[in-house]
């Protein structure tokens, strides 16, 4: 049952017969999300998931993210550099830089801080 699940929620029902090296890249990324999302869980990881990802792919992605969000009411831990992504998945955003924590809150607040504005762009212009 969570098969059938994981089968619509990723749309590679109609490949579920086909062997993974035969699926496209974009395929083989939503194959891999079915894939963590079969592990039940409260909280996900995820590390750079739309990174070399073709668009169509990624807005897959973020709605099988919303999806198990709303359905299982897990929380995503996302480690992601698209700020456009993570302004429409996380409500609330944590930056951390050289191992700590640099700043915490909403992303629209935290991207106006001095000390992350240095801490992105402060290295580029040294």
């Amino acid at each position: 049952a969570r098969l059938e699940q994981m089968l619509d929620l990723t749309s590679l029902r109609p490949l579920a017969d086909a062997p993974a090296k035969k699926l496209s890249g974009g395929q083989r990324a939503l194959l891999q999300m079915g894939c963590g999302f079969m592990v039940p869980g409260s909280c996900y990881v995820l590390d750079e998931p739309f990174s070399g990802i073709n668009p169509v792919i990624k807005d897959a992605i973020i709605e099988m993210i919303l999806e198990v969000n709303r359905s299982a009411g897990a929380t995503f831990l996302i480690v992601s550099h698209e700020m456009a992504i993570v302004r429409r998945l996380c409500p609330t955003v944590t930056v951390m830089m050289e191992g700590r924590v640099a700043a915490h809150g909403p992303l629209e607040e935290v991207a106006r801080l001095p000390e992350v504005i240095a801490g992105y762009l402060g290295k580029a212009l040294e």
